[in-house]
């Protein structure tokens, strides 16, 4: 009897040396089955062979990750330890205890343990058979599979009518057999997909230009590529020989001019004036500028045109555009040119 319980506990030290990496499952809602062997001391003065062999069978469920319920049965064998006898005795032990587990997510789980039941002697020579007591102890579990740990177990046991104190230790397996308490079922993982809302091929969550146009490229934050461009318009006037008045039929043309100024007021004008090569050369010059100027007042006083806006000058004779030797020629070469000039900002295209 004592070589089988030496080997138990050799078989449980060597298991807790061995290199594993299981983590204990002690959790709320568990149901335990532990067969075990092991040994039953009785006290002296109770006329049995004081170490009884034992088996026996707990089942248990886990109330919490630390508390369990736990009813364990056991069966024994000891002989009559009176003179000239050597008759054989058989016993059962049953009690329902509480275990609590200290660090029940570790691999070691220790625990205390307390409680109530019973024990039965056929043929006890003291009689009476049955006798109710009360137990507790400790033990510790080794989990060497998430499911399965090595238990060692030992209780001190005190009968109630005669107050015997015996003793019990235990070497088993605690198998889990199972989770009763429904476990929340997980969201599956999806990889979450990135978005492009606006189609510019930067996604939601990178854009700092969200809902641009269809067709505009966009820099590496999503927003609009802005481009500057020049544009402009001319209008030009002709006068009659010696003339600086503006004939009416060119008024509707500077009419043209000004609401290209309404709809880009932030524009330059440049008024140049021209002649015919008819007349002294300082005249003409003289007579450029006056075309030019009056072409200058007539925005102003017409248009509201800001004055500074527009630049007025004259070049005389030394710009023609047709020959001066007939006067169809010399008549669109007594001319002022018109021409405004802008900067607008637009959006880059794909």
């Amino acid at each position: 009897m004592k070589k089988t319980i030496l080997l138990c506990a050799t078989t449980l030290f060597a298991a807790a040396l061995l290199p594993m990496n299981s983590i204990a499952e002690n959790k709320k809602g568990d149901i335990t089955l532990t067969p075990f062997v092991g040994g039953h001391l009785f006290e002296g003065n109770q006329n049995v062979d004081s170490d009884a062999w034992s088996v026996g069978l707990g089942m248990g469920y886990n109330l919490t990750d630390h508390w369990t319920a736990e009813g364990v049965f056991k069966l024994m064998n000891t002989d009559e330890d009176t003179p000239d006898s050597n008759k054989s005795i058989d016993g059962r032990l049953y009690h329902v205890d509480a275990l609590y587990h200290f660090n029940p997510t570790g691999k070691f789980v220790p625990y205390l343990a307390a409680g109530v039941g019973g024990i039965t002697l056929d043929n006890n020579p003291d009689g009476p058979e049955t006798s109710a007591l009360v137990n507790y102890g400790a033990g510790l579990k080794y989990y060497f599979t998430e499911k399965i740990a090595l238990r060692g177990d030992v209780r001190h046991l005190v009968t109630f009518d005669d107050h015997y104190n015996n003793m019990t230790y235990a070497v088993g397996l605690t198998f889990l057999l199972g989770n009763t308490e429904p476990v929340p079922e997980s969201e599956p993982f999806v990889e979450p997909v990135a978005v492009d809302s606006d189609g510019d091929g930067v996604t939601d969550d990178k854009d700092k230009c969200p809902g641009t146009p269809a067709g505009l490229a966009v820099d590496k934050d999503g927003c609009p590529l802005e481009i500057t461009e020049e544009i402009s318009i001319e209008f030009d006037v002709e006068f009659d020989f010696g003339k600086s008045d503006i004939r009416s039929i060119y008024k509707d043309r500077c009419g043209e001019a000004c609401q290209f100024l309404k709809n880009h007021p932030n524009s330059i004008i440049s008024v140049e004036g021209h002649t015919d090569s008819v007349g002294p050369e300082e005249y003409n010059m003289q007579l450029s500028l006056e075309r030019a100027a009056s072409v200058r007042q007539y925005l102003v006083d017409n248009f509201s045109v800001d004055p500074n806006q527009i630049t007025a000058i004259g070049v005389g004779e030394s710009r023609p555009i047709a020959t001066n030797d007939t006067p169809e020629g010399r008549q669109q070469n007594r001319r002022v040119i018109g021409v405004i000039k802008t900067e607008v900002k637009e959006f880059k295209k794909k």
